[in-house]
């Protein structure tokens, strides 16, 4: 039977393979967007990326089933980081408040000078797009999020969340959305603007 001091290097090795796996997710990522700015989405191929991120077109698939599939990275990383705040928010805090507070952070994240965030949204916005998939996928962050502002009250996360705490998220992230769109369109004092959005859709 091996002992623990011989049994320890696998979490170590586990962990590794984690962080290589998530750094060559962030290469892709990177090498796909700065591609995209440069050239257009619909001039980039998987080729070129892959040429960009020095990894295989296997290695690619590996982590995205196509080219496309890149376009949902600024939805997502936003969506984690939202759920992040949210899930460390004060129990007694009203909704409103948290995820105000929550999507105010977000546009911080957003705005700031070094990430790529904004322009990976503006390239994902001018990319061809399905409207039912970006509408699919905004009501899931809907329930998820309604589902995330019950639960750190205590929750089970099996019932139906109220439909008031549905209302605070459809609201919150429908001003959120509204906010994007000024970004996008050069809305001067952005962060003060998301305040005053979100005053008024909650």
């Amino acid at each position: 039977m091996p002992t623990d001091s011989a049994a320890s290097p696998q979490p170590a090795r586990f962990g590794l393979r984690e962080r290589a796996r998530s750094a060559r997710r962030a290469a892709i990522i990177r090498a796909a967007f700065e591609l995209f700015e440069d050239a257009g989405f619909d001039a980039v191929t998987v080729a070129d990326i892959c040429a960009r991120a020095e990894l295989s077109p296997r290695t690619f698939f590996r982590y995205f089933p196509s080219k496309e599939d890149l376009l949902d990275e600024p939805a997502r990383q936003m969506y984690t980081r939202l759920a992040e705040t949210i899930a460390a928010a004060d129990p007694a805090q009203p909704d409103a408040r948290v995820i105000t507070d929550a999507l105010i952070e977000l546009g911080d994240l957003v705005l700031g000078a070094d990430n790529h965030l904004l322009a990976s949204i503006r390239i994902a916005e001018a990319a061809a797009f399905e409207q039912s998939r970006s509408l699919a996928g905004f009501l899931q962050v809907e329930r998820d999020l309604a589902m995330l502002l019950e639960q750190r009250r205590g929750t089970d996360g099996t019932a139906i969340p109220s439909w008031r705490t549905r209302l605070t998220a459809a609201r919150a992230l429908t001003g959120y959305r509204v906010w994007l769109d000024d970004l996008l369109a050069g809305v001067p004092d952005p962060l003060g603007h998301l305040r005053a959005v979100l005053t008024a859709a909650l």
